[in-house]
């Protein structure tokens, strides 16, 4: 059987390619994070990860099973979300970034009424600079954000 945070982990080592970095993410030492994609690799029968590439790299079976792996962490994360729910303690979540000249002026000022409004959605603010926004945007790893145009980007809708 394969733990949640094995799999974060397995994601994580596959995202950077690094196992210090991986660690770093997983906030666990790179040798603690090592073991534990040794013990499902044991497990599956089979290396996950070819350490003999630079930079790492999945295996063939690594790549046959990623998909799994990924769903896995879906359905954690689907399953949290429905037991928060029963208990009437879920929130949903908008992950916000915004370029800090903008921030220093707009947050301060409406974060308070964004809570207020939005009641039961979580909001998680970044700053960060343009292009790591578009990044972050393109990646999914943020929802929407808030910088200067216009961008230009024919992959992100722009108001």
């Amino acid at each position: 059987m394969i733990s949640k945070a094995q799999i974060s982990y397995i994601l994580s080592l596959k995202e950077t390619k690094n196992f210090q970095k991986a660690a770093e993410i997983c906030f666990v030492t790179q040798p603690t994070l090592s073991m534990q994609i040794k013990k499902v690799e044991l497990a599956f029968g089979a290396p996950i990860f070819n350490r003999d590439t630079s930079p790492l790299s999945l295996t063939h079976f690594g790549e046959e099973i990623m998909p799994y792996i990924e769903n896995l962490e879906s359905g954690y994360e689907l399953l949290n979300e429905q037991i928060q729910k029963k208990h009437g303690t879920y929130k949903a979540e908008i992950r916000l970034g915004i370029i800090p000249t903008i921030a220093g002026f707009l947050v301060p000022d409406l974060y308070k009424q964004w809570q207020d409004e939005l009641g039961e959605i979580q909001l998680d603010i970044v700053e960060l600079k343009t292009t790591d926004l578009i990044k972050a945007i393109e990646n999914k790893e943020i929802d929407l954000g808030i910088m200067a145009g216009p961008l230009n980007e024919k992959n992100i809708l722009e108001q």
